[in-house]
């Protein structure tokens, strides 16, 4: 069925702007007017100011919205209920309200199922389902390939207000956990859940805004980061001083281990990542588009530096013994970086994929592979490097299977003797899917490549 509105039908609704705009036109409170005091009279069109005014650097800067912050204060509850009020009266009368209403409802309410993600190390897979008549995702779990999906969390049960923001299943998807938030408030409380019995286990952690967890492989806990409660920190900073922590499996928040912080710098965020081969810790400290990179082994103390300084943007990969570091540091386009495990300080990086002119998006470890996607003509670029052996072949050809119709995908062949010296020209020493002197990489023997591997990486996916 085809859909058609005449100009005439729309134009209320772009009327509703220049009236929306008219009705701030009458003349505001004074600056100094105080915003105590319910809010009364239907001509009320601005907002009170507020008395605020900080002092930075000996700058007076005046905030007379800040009260506004407080969504919940029986003010600001006024003032928003009165300038809803006013925008539902003239919407609701609108002749063509009921038809936008019903072809948004055509265009958005269709069954939606997601591409299935294999679990690191087990046969089993999660998915995602959403049905016409559902608001919510529903998260499902297959154990084999010829198992049944079963319902793991259905949101759609929980109250209208209630969302899913976050499920990390552990490795072997045993365990997962998963966030629930309120109201969109962008505060999710996790907890832990055993996906073999549906329990949800007693285990808490620590702060709000709970997020970014990575599993260890051995299922004895993982790592999140969060925000402080109020108390903790000084007044009004709780928005601030966000850390890493461990949790251990079967605990609540106060066994928790602070595991990355910073002292001095109240904004910066901190995080951990396990490696995909689970022996590795990549500890983050980040400046918005900037951060520093600590490796640390698994069960073992020692934090080794890879960059600080803020320099640039570094995001790494561990495959086999080296560090891959995709970063923007002298490179706007981007470029990785490589260096042993041993000894992955910045003294010791050589360069594996230069910058060119294609902007360098992401890079990935999967398998033992390591998937590079770059940006050109605005289209997805996948770069994959292979020595030309069997199953490089097959991961090649399942690339290309994989990758839209707008992707370039170039193969790197380290057999032809001008790559392997450009290779080494770049340090190449050792990489999965690269032959150097003729030997044959681990990644070609150990396999790993899933399409639902690549799809999850992006491959598969228009810029």
């Amino acid at each position: 069925m085809t859909y058609t509105a005449p100009l005439s039908a729309l134009l209320p609704l772009l009327l509703l702007l220049a009236s929306a705009c008219a009705t701030t036109a009458g003349t505001a409170p004074a600056p100094g007017a105080s915003p105590d005091g319910p809010i009364e009279g239907p001509d009320l069109a601005f907002a009170p100011r507020g008395t605020v005014v900080d002092t930075l650097h000996g700058v007076a800067v005046p905030d007379p919205y800040r009260y506004m912050e407080d969504a919940d204060a029986p003010l600001v509850q006024d003032w928003t209920d009165l300038r809803s009020a006013d925008f539902s009266g003239y919407t609701d009368a609108l002749p063509q309200r009921a038809w936008l209403e019903g072809r948004f409802q055509h265009l958005w309410r269709y069954d939606d199922e997601s591409v299935p993600s294999p679990c690191l190390l087990s046969d089993a897979e999660i998915s995602w389902t959403k049905k016409s008549d559902q608001d919510k995702w529903v998260v499902h779990l297959r154990e084999g390939q010829d198992a049944e999906p079963r319902v793991l969390i259905d949101p759609n049960t929980w109250e209208p207000t209630e969302t899913l923001s976050g499920f990390t299943p552990s490795p072997d998807c045993r365990y997962a956990a998963f966030g629930k938030a309120e109201a969109g408030n962008e505060d999710p409380v996790y907890r832990v859940m055993d996906l073999s019995t549906g329990e949800i286990l007693e285990d808490s952690l620590q702060g709000w805004r709970q997020g970014g967890v990575s599993w260890l492989h051995d299922n004895s806990g993982f790592y999140y980061s969060s925000k402080p409660m109020a108390g903790e920190v000084p007044e009004g900073e709780h928005q601030y001083w966000h850390r890493g922590w461990f949790h251990a499996l079967g605990t609540t928040a106060e066994a928790d281990v602070l595991f990355a912080h910073d002292e001095d710098v109240k904004e910066t965020w901190n995080g951990v990542s396990v490696s995909e081969d689970g022996k590795w810790l990549l500890i983050y400290r980040s400046l918005f588009n900037s951060n520093d990179l600590w490796l640390q082994r698994v069960g073992s103390d020692e934090r080794v530096e890879v960059v600080s300084g803020m320099s640039g943007e570094h995001n790494a990969e561990v495959v086999e013994d080296r560090l891959f570091i995709l970063t923007d540091w002298e490179a706007p386009n981007y470029r990785v970086m490589s260096a042993p495990l041993t000894s992955p300080g910045k003294e010791h990086w050589t360069e594996f994929i230069p910058q060119s002119d294609d902007r360098l998006n992401g890079m990935s470890a999967i398998g033992g592979y390591l998937y590079a996607s770059l940006l050109h003509n605005a289209a997805s670029k996948i770069d994959v490097y292979t020595t030309g052996c069997p199953l490089c072949e097959e991961a090649v050809t399942l690339v290309r299977r994989v990758a839209c119709d707008s992707c370039e995908v170039e193969v790197h062949d380290l057999t032809d003797a001008a790559v392997a010296e450009r290779a080494v020209a770049l340090g190449v020493r050792s990489v999965p899917a690269v032959v150097v002197d003729g030997e044959l990489a681990g990644c070609c023997r150990s396999g790993g490549v899933t399409e639902a591997g690549l799809l999850e990486a992006g491959v598969g996916h228009a810029a």
